[in-house]
């Protein structure tokens, strides 16, 4: 008996782990932003909270769309490599 239960408990333990998975409701949220919506949704974060300044933000604006273009980019070229035979 106790070796029926510990088969059915392992084979449902690893039947669950088996299934595969998507990236789900949030990924998809995430890869629809542009790089201009991500640095403004970055910024409001950063201004909230180190209070930064109308002259802080604009000094670090171009920072982040740089880094969000470049974080694009890495990704398109990512994907390509993966879609390629």
């Amino acid at each position: 008996m106790k070796k029926l239960f510990l088969f059915a408990l392992l084979t449902i333990g690893l039947t669950s782990f088996a299934q595969e998975r998507e990236g789900g409701p949030l990924k998809d949220k995430m890869e629809k932003l542009t790089p201009e919506q991500k640095t403004e949704r970055h910024l409001k974060k950063l201004t909230s909270e180190l209070n930064l300044n109308s002259k802080q933000q604009e000094q670090i604006k171009p920072l982040l769309l740089h880094k969000a273009q470049r974080e694009k980019n890495l990704r398109q070229k990512e994907k390509s490599t993966k879609t390629a035979p």
